[in-house]
């Protein structure tokens, strides 16, 4: 990289755009949509995702050196030192000097070039003292691993600091890109085959013969088996609840808050031919990410509506006979590949993200048959989003019964997420 890279200007611009409040994924697409051919996507889309998720431990290095401290400075100085310190600190690859001649270079380009000196005292100061700042200048757990004081207190209380700690460590660690087989077009083993000799290494997961692990690619789109339809992106989690809803050919199926669409993607090629799915979200933007999926994958038994969960659909009444209840929750147990949830989501949310749930399995008890099924499933690893609303649905619910539920933590595998299934009884 060059002084005043390209590349390093998007990174500061979607580290202030995020600053604004944009998610990640959507900050990163909108900075690199109109950049050049040529520009390295890979390395703008590591070093945010790296600094998004070691900003508590950048903060703190920061702000043990700097006069003024990360939470008053001006969002271009903050995201320069950002990406600095992160290089400095974190990115092995990167000569020392690159990091802070480039940053130092930024703000000399920009309208806050007086403050250059100040960016460069600051660099100059945490590189002196790196291995420090690594090894004991800080102590405490949420700054060694990067999580607000207030979720690993939480998940302290509710599963012991082991398993705190463990899940902390684990939301650092680099997760790899897994995804499933449209047996609807093709099997393992012509896929392997096809992304073999594009340079793509696939090696399938144990747990699932339908899964594998992607890895040599940094855009999906070049690749013409995903163009195709013959695979999809799906983190093992989504794969594990829909799995778990024991999906039968034949059977219709209802997905109802499904966007993006893999878990009815998943449900529509286990159900086959003969089976159908209602895959529905809130809003029309969601309704499109279904529909292209559903297009790219060549699916005909996947219909996408428009549709809100909380309130009773008549024409779905007792006709399904599984109800997938993907619901939307804290997202606690997605930090590891989405970073920026941990630092959107706060403690006081928690109780009105339970409330919806319960609302939303209310409805959608209503739409299973006799015999049928109902997954609640969550991305997080709260028991008041998940275990306690488990328990609130078979109370209010006596004609359903649980007959499988799990909660997984986050590992450097999975995702941390929570699955019940309830099957409706005849009283």
């Amino acid at each position: 990289m060059t002084a005043g890279s390209p590349e390093r200007r998007i990174i500061v611009g979607i580290l202030m755009d995020m600053d604004r409040g944009t998610f990640m994924s959507e900050a990163i697409a909108s900075g690199v949509r109109c950049a050049p051919a040529d520009i390295n996507r890979s390395f703008i889309t590591r070093e945010v995702k790296g600094v998004t998720e070691r900003r508590i431990t950048i903060d703190y290095i920061i702000d043990s050196v700097a006069r003024t401290k990360t939470s008053r400075q001006d969002s271009m100085i903050r995201s320069v030192l950002r990406m600095a310190v992160y290089e400095l600190v974190f990115e092995d690859g990167i000569p020392q000097h690159a990091a802070v001649n480039e940053a130092v270079e930024l703000v000399k380009r920009s309208k806050h070039r007086e403050l250059s000196g100040f960016v460069n005292g600051v660099l100059r100061n945490i590189n002196r003292n790196r291995d420090g700042f690594t090894s004991s200048f800080y102590k405490k757990t949420e700054i060694i691993y990067s999580i607000p004081k207030w979720i690993f207190e939480r998940w302290k209380i509710e599963f012991g600091f082991n398993e705190a700690e463990n899940m902390a460590k684990a939301s650092l660690a680099e997760r790899k890109l897994t995804a499933r087989v449209n047996t609807r077009l093709t099997d393992m083993v012509a896929l392997t085959e096809m992304l073999d000799s594009s340079g793509t290494e696939v090696v399938p997961l144990s747990e699932n013969k339908n899964a594998f692990v992607l890895s040599g690619v940094s855009d999906l789109t070049s690749l013409s088996a995903f163009r195709e339809g013959f695979f999809y992106v799906s983190d093992l989690s989504s794969q594990a609840v829909v799995d778990s809803a024991g999906i039968k050919p034949g059977d219709e199926i209802l997905d109802i808050c499904a966007a993006p669409g893999g878990k009815s993607v998943t449900a529509a090629i286990l159900t086959g031919d003969k089976g159908k799915v209602v895959s529905c979200d809130l809003t029309p933007r969601k309704v499109l990410l279904i529909e292209e999926n559903i297009k790219r994958l060549k699916l005909t038994n996947v219909e996408a509506l428009l549709n809100d969960a909380k309130v009773l659909k008549n024409d779905f009444i007792e006709r399904f006979d599984i109800v997938l209840a993907d619901l939307p929750c804290s997202g606690l147990g997605t930090i590891a590949h989405k970073p920026d949830v941990k630092y959107r989501v706060k403690e006081s949310d928690i109780a009105g993200l339970a409330a919806a749930q319960r609302e939303i399995l209310g409805t959608a008890a209503r739409y299973v048959k006799m015999g049928g099924r109902l997954v609640f499933s969550t991305c997080t690893v709260d028991l008041t989003e998940n275990r306690k609303n488990a328990e609130w649905f078979l109370e209010s619910h006596p004609d359903y019964e649980l007959i499988a539920s799990e909660q997984r933590f986050i590992t450097e595998s999975y995702d941390g997420f929570f699955y019940a299934v309830f099957r409706k009884r005849d009283l």
